[in-house]
């Protein structure tokens, strides 16, 4: 199992996670500076108009999640009935 900074690059733990090849997780990591759990890791790669990394069409820190916890939760929404 290949390590990346803090992170496994093993896909097992979620379906999320299963649909993105091991490559594409190790060539992200490689992309971000990797520091202590409590630091800002930097993104080293190309970036948008606003500042926020890109990688695959997506910005790399909704990436970061879905990689080590799985899909974004959406947003809860005060008032909207769900159905």
């Amino acid at each position: 199992m290949a390590r990346i900074g803090n992170f496994n690059a093993d896909l097992d733990t979620t379906e999320t996670q299963r649909r993105h090849s091991r490559s594409a997780r190790v060539r992200f990591w490689s992309n971000v500076d990797v520091g202590s759990p409590d630091a800002c890791w930097p993104w080293l790669a190309s970036r948008d108009e606003k500042g926020y990394g890109r990688f695959r069409g997506k910005r790399a820190h909704r990436l970061a999640w879905e990689f080590e916890n799985g899909p974004v939760p959406p947003p809860e929404r005060e008032g909207i009935a769900n159905g």
